[in-house]
């Protein structure tokens, strides 16, 4: 993607004056999405997640909201680490997008009447960090570099996600960021196909037919044969083999895929139920 010409005037390496202004640690949270999110909001969101629709800049009201809760400590020091940090233009924008989609989507579970977990996952320990600033620092640091800037809104609702389910231990967040940086944003899809399979007509067979020789639908085999392994989703058909023979991607009926462990954590935690269906025809066309 071009880099936007807004961001390219903020691209150069700050100066020592520019360091030594002091900014009120929530402004600069504030002024890194403003400057951050501004060419995206004004993209029509073509370049982050589609149905989505444009990440804004968050209000002044969800803002101060977020930050007035015991999760505000953790973004505004993640948004005065990044804001004194030189960044290239797309990492800016994808922080800034990630950061974003956090801050609305707590805002939005907040303004619904839910509650952020209350189990000294925002205390400081040892080292003066909490395990909140961790993950929070996981998901960024893994977005940074993210080049399916499709992927990054999905990270963002994972991030907020863990602010408010107990039930997700900082190791396993720590486990379930490293698994979706590692997936594709098609296995994201496939993860979501599987949830929604009975919309579409998938195959009720295997692929062990020498005859098909379709090159394009060996990738998609093999992104659903990596989850097989990753153990994000089961297939009732490994069995008919006893454990006796590997499972390999031409073993897949596609009708037989069903969400399983963590896959099942990534789906409801990142909001891939948010993924338009138009992201996931193409894959159950080839799929049939």
């Amino acid at each position: 993607m071009t880099a936007p010409l807004l961001l390219q005037s903020i691209q150069k390496k700050p100066t020592v004056t520019e360091k030594s202004k002091k900014i009120e640690p929530d402004n600069g949270l504030r002024q890194f999405l403003r400057h951050a999110l501004a060419p995206v909001s004004s993209a029509a969101g073509s370049a982050v997640g589609l149905g989505l629709g444009a990440i804004a800049f968050p209000g002044a009201e969800a803002i101060g909201q977020v930050l007035g809760s015991s999760v505000g400590p953790v973004l505004t020091g993640l948004g005065q680490d990044i804001w004194e940090r030189y960044l290239s233009p797309s990492e800016k924008q994808r922080l800034g997008t990630v950061l974003g989609v956090m801050v609305t989507e707590i805002h939005r579970r907040l303004e619904n009447g839910e509650s952020l977990r209350d189990d000294g996952f925002f205390d400081k320990k040892l080292g003066d960090r909490s395990d909140a600033e961790e993950v929070a620092e996981s998901v960024l640091l893994k977005v940074r570099n993210e080049p399916e800037e499709k992927k990054i809104p999905y990270m963002g609702f994972l991030g907020a996600s863990t602010a408010f389910d107990p039930e997700v231990g900082v190791l396993m967040a720590h486990q379930l960021t490293k698994a979706a940086e590692g997936l594709t944003y098609r296995q994201f899809c496939i993860l979501k196909l599987c949830v929604d399979k009975e919309k579409y007509q998938l195959r009720d067979q295997h692929y062990r037919d020498p005859t098909i020789s379709d090159r394009s639908l060996y990738p998609i085999l093999h992104e659903c044969h990596h989850l097989y392994h990753s153990g994000l989703i089961y297939h009732k058909g490994s069995l008919a083999f006893g454990g006796s023979q590997v499972f390999v991607p031409t073993d897949l009926t596609p009708r037989d895929m069903i969400l399983n462990g963590l896959g099942v954590d990534l789906y409801h935690l990142m909001r891939l139920c948010l993924i338009p269906d138009a992201e996931i025809a193409p894959i159950a066309e080839q799929l049939k």
